[in-house]
């Protein structure tokens, strides 16, 4: 009797901005822009070969510091091409078909700029990105490396227990590319910080009007990488002014 062979499968969740509602951010103390999208779980096999797509769920996120909402002011939608934030919050409401103003728990002034510093730094943790990329590159330059190295070593009568050029290459091989691994991940995952950190404030901060030299001086508080992209969008308003 012949067993089925079962393909293994991965699944993941992506998230696809469809529309925009309005409500009261808790972190940033603030009324902002609801980013709603749809919760998309995708299977996959081997090589993170899609294979489906299905719809499992929708969400809401402040699109400011990207955190959940939990709930919004309107019950009505509005379609994710039909405003932008540059557009500002009085467009949005009266598309949302709210009218008036709208009341909310006074806030202190650095309120959202200390929510995006503390989500950044969240963003920007080590736990919290994908370091897959570098490992997997280290291993490949470092046991490439190492089997060069070996060919090397052997050449120059250094055997390494193993009886021939071969044997050698290999285990240079396997120590290559643990080591690559460990450094491909490590120096990757510096680089991914920043880059997350970077991206996140940079994003915002083209957004939404807010107060770059004030932000970079509040991120003192925060990791070096949250440090380093909040000076950066300093720099790159300095630069852009006439």
């Amino acid at each position: 009797m012949t067993l089925p062979i079962r393909k293994p499968k991965l699944k993941w969740k992506e998230y696809k901005h469809v529309a925009w509602s309005a409500g009261y951010c808790r972190h940033c103390q603030n009324l902002e822009a609801i980013r709603v999208q749809d919760i998309i779980e995708v299977a996959a096999i081997y090589l993170f070969i899609p294979v489906s797509r299905r719809l499992v769920g929708r969400n809401g996120i402040c699109d400011l510091c990207e955190r959940p909402l939990e709930k919004p002011i309107a019950k009505q939608l509005v379609a994710q091409g039909a405003w932008l934030p540059t557009d500002g919050m009085p467009k949005l409401l009266g598309l949302l078909g709210i009218k008036g103003k709208v009341t909310h728990p006074r806030a202190s002034p650095d309120a959202r700029l200390l929510s995006l510093l503390s989500a950044t730094a969240t963003a920007s943790k080590l736990q919290n990105v994908n370091i897959l990329p570098g490992l997997i590159g280290g291993v490949v330059c470092g046991a490439l490396l190492g089997s060069l190295l070996g060919m090397l070593m052997f050449g120059m009568g250094i055997r390494l227990g193993a009886p021939d050029r071969l044997g050698t290459s290999m285990v240079m091989f396997l120590v290559g590319g643990v080591t690559g691994s460990a450094v491909g991940a490590a120096l990757y995952g510096l680089w991914i910080r920043t880059r997350t950190a970077s991206r996140k404030i940079l994003v915002a901060c083209r957004k939404y009007s807010l107060d770059r030299a004030r932000l970079a001086e509040l991120s003192h508080d925060y990791n070096r990488h949250v440090q380093r992209a909040a000076r950066a969008v300093v720099e790159s308003a300095t630069e852009s002014s006439p």
